[in-house]
């Protein structure tokens, strides 16, 4: 008697283990743990099911076929460190694909990946050279290839290039990151028209990005690169980030808008920026600061329609060309800058002179030998020529000009605009 109940209390326990956590093979709709080849086979009968979570992680597992199974909600492998080999011949669509720690991973093969709803996650996959996705035929919608509808971050892999993938029928996609892809040397989207973010630093120096069809951006970080090819990019939400790349020119001729910060800095083979058709920086109160700087083969800026930047602008460079133009222009950007701080600026100066947080404004060229600073005095030279302030207020309080700009005692005379005047001229002299 003793024995039997030992017996049906093992049968017991052996049922409600099984409740709570289903076994390989079942074909649930849940979570399974592949460590084996025999694990992965027991769930290749899954074809009609959407799996949740496949998890692929083992210690001595060198080579992986993951048969049948056409829709994993999110699919991991990861910490394999002897895994050289990955196929899922019949995988359709996830939502997340997350390949990461695989330092012996060669071959990734995913022929019948159609669509990555969320996310494509590889990291540290540096014996990766290239990924076999989906070349032929069309999803149900009629997209071509492997199709990713949100997120994309290769980093720290070796991949050599990327001209493979799709963004669906919108083009739209949320984050970008290639980051640290040493042999990475072409980047090709075509059909992407936006992403939110785009980061790529730190890959193969020789890169190129080719984004031929990208009209909106959030936020662009370009960082040690050979090109980027732009040509219908019209605006930026957030910053342009150009720091430490090879190419000689930046150009996009049809960019209007960027909406937060714009930043050249560090590029010892860049001679000319070429942004035509660029009207503003900046999207909000002391927002949008501009600066250009330590690129020492710079020597054309073109900025020809360029009348607004909410914060600070600091250009440094040689400047042989375009000096004229960027000094008369910039006096100009700096009142359309303050009209952003107090609308009524050329109404009441007073209110303007008040303002805590005004927007500077320095320009050193190095090609005249001499340094020019656009800075607050300047402000009060382009105040006084503006013709409604010297309508109404020739000659601005002594007292608020030295409080709120500290100039020196020999502008603050009983005629300022005048003094500012002659300041403002000499200005115009140096850059002619």
């Amino acid at each position: 008697m003793f024995k039997w109940l030992l017996l049906l209390a093992s049968a017991s326990v052996a049922v409600a283990s099984a409740a709570s956590s289903p076994t390989i093979g079942s074909c649930a709709e849940t979570s399974y743990f592949i460590q084996s080849q025999l694990d992965a086979d027991s769930i290749s009968s899954c074809s009609n099911n959407t799996l949740t979570t496949v998890t692929v992680q083992s210690s001595t597992l060198t080579s992986l076929n993951l048969f049948g199974c056409q829709r994993i909600t999110n699919l991991q492998i990861s910490s394999c460190p002897s895994l050289v080999n990955f196929s899922a011949p019949d995988l359709l669509w996830t939502k997340n694909l997350t390949v990461s720690n695989l330092p012996l991973l060669a071959n990734l093969s995913l022929p019948s990946l159609e669509t990555v709803l969320l996310s494509l996650d590889w990291n540290n996959l540096p014996n990766l050279r290239e990924s076999n996705l989906k070349t032929h035929g069309l999803d149900e919608n009629g997209n071509p290839g492997t199709n990713i509808y949100q997120d994309l971050s290769i980093i720290s892999s070796g991949i050599q290039q990327l001209n493979n993938l799709n963004f669906g029928d919108t083009g739209k996609i949320g984050n970008i990151r290639l980051v640290d892809n040493p042999q990475l040397e072409l980047v090709r989207f075509a059909g992407l028209n936006s992403s939110t973010l785009l980061q790529v630093f730190d890959n193969n120096p020789s890169i190129v990005l080719h984004l031929e069809d990208v009209t909106r951006g959030g936020a662009f970080n370009i960082q040690n690169i050979a090109n980027i090819v732009i040509p219908n990019l019209a605006t930026l939400d957030g910053d342009l980030i150009v720091v430490g790349n090879w190419f000689e020119n930046i150009t996009a001729p049809a960019l209007t808008a960027i909406g937060g910060n714009m930043l050249v800095a560090n590029n010892p083979s860049l001679d000319n920026i070429m942004l035509p058709v660029l009207t503003g920086i900046g999207g909000g109160l002391a927002n949008g600061s501009f600066t250009i700087t330590n690129n020492t083969a710079l020597t054309t800026i073109e900025l020809q329609t360029l009348n607004a930047v909410d914060g600070n602008t600091s250009l440094t460079g040689k400047f042989t060309k375009q000096v004229t133009y960027l000094l008369e222009n910039l006096l100009d950007i700096i009142l359309t800058s303050l009209k952003h701080h107090n609308p009524e600026s050329h109404r009441f100066i007073p209110r303007i002179l008040h303002q805590q947080h005004l927007p500077k404004f320095q320009l050193h060229t190095m090609g005249q030998n001499i340094p020019i600073f656009l800075s607050k005095q300047r402000i009060i030279f382009m105040l006084c020529r503006h013709s409604r302030f010297n309508h109404r207020h020739r000659h601005p309080p002594r007292p608020i000009l030295q409080r709120r700009l500290g100039l020196h005692a020999e502008i603050l005379t009983r005629r300022p605009c005048h003094r500012v005047h002659r300041l403002g001229t000499f200005a115009h002299s140096v850059g002619a």
